[in-house]
């Protein structure tokens, strides 16, 4: 897009913004925009924190619409991570610890994706915030190099698991090693959103979630699981044996599941807890 046309366009998005256009005009609006790379200014409406926001990538679009994505998770944990450590395991541009900073003692946020790292910290240094360490790197079930394969269109589904031909070459950490290494305590809260490598995320937290008993929100998307070969019920039955119980907010509230509640759910966020 030319200067002109996307100043036109940023025009349009206002303007159905500021008049609360209907949701559905909006997401197909959201859809002419995607992958387009159209930034603009909005704020986070949890911490107040202005950000510089691409549009043309969905969840930065409904930060800017409504000032919030996940927001009924965020207000529902937020006790988890008061006076914490919070880890945010595929951070994106960091809308669960900018939501967070002012809650969470300390937060280390892993996002291995060049352009979304630099926009993450751009954000932490335009609101000078001191308490997130963003880790460019993946988090994963060993400590090596990996592929990860970028998704062109969409920034927030790049993933450690193949689904195309393109792809950059990261480095991967376990959570264990990572945890030992920086001798981390008194974590509150573990949030996991691998895009379909979530099982080889815990797989590589297993000391931890042993030693720590600590929370893990885990996004359960069978789409992007089956790419991996792996199910919800592999990832349920890995952590009931840890002792954990999954819950899936419903109606506002925390209600204890089981996998079989994934039949017919496409992606869901589930919190294991003990």
């Amino acid at each position: 897009m030319n200067k002109l046309l996307n100043l036109v366009v940023l025009g349009i998005v206002y303007m159905t913004k500021r008049l609360n256009f209907p949701r559905f005009f909006k997401f197909y609006l959201f859809q002419a925009l995607r992958g387009k790379k159209l930034m603009a200014s909005g704020r986070l409406k949890k911490s107040g924190l202005l950000m510089n926001l691409d549009i043309g990538n969905f969840v930065e679009y409904m930060i800017y619409m409504y000032g919030e994505h996940d927001e009924e998770w965020i207000k529902k944990i937020i006790n988890y991570v008061r006076g914490k450590t919070f880890v945010d395991i595929g951070a994106n541009v960091g809308i669960y610890s900018l939501s967070f900073f002012k809650d969470a003692k300390k937060i280390y946020a892993f996002e291995p994706e060049s352009r979304n790292y630099s926009r993450f910290l751009g954000n932490i240094k335009l609101n000078s915030i001191s308490n997130i360490e963003v880790i460019r790197k993946a988090v994963s079930s060993s400590n090596r190099k990996s592929k990860l394969f970028i998704d062109k269109v969409d920034q927030g589904r790049h993933s450690l698991i193949s689904a195309g031909e393109d792809f950059v070459e990261v480095s991967s950490t376990t959570l264990d090693s990572f945890v030992q290494k920086n001798n981390i305590r008194n974590i509150g809260l573990i949030k996991v959103d691998a895009e379909g490598a979530e099982m080889k995320v815990l797989q590589g937290a297993l000391k931890t979630m042993r030693k720590y008993h600590t929370p893990m929100l885990v996004e359960v998307n069978s789409p992007t699981l089956g790419i991996s070969a792996s199910y919800p019920e592999e990832i349920f039955s890995f952590m009931e044996k840890l002792g954990y119980s999954g819950y899936a907010l419903i109606g506002g509230l925390l209600k204890k599941i089981r996998a079989k509640h994934f039949e017919g759910v496409v992606s869901e966020n589930i919190l294991f807890k003990k």
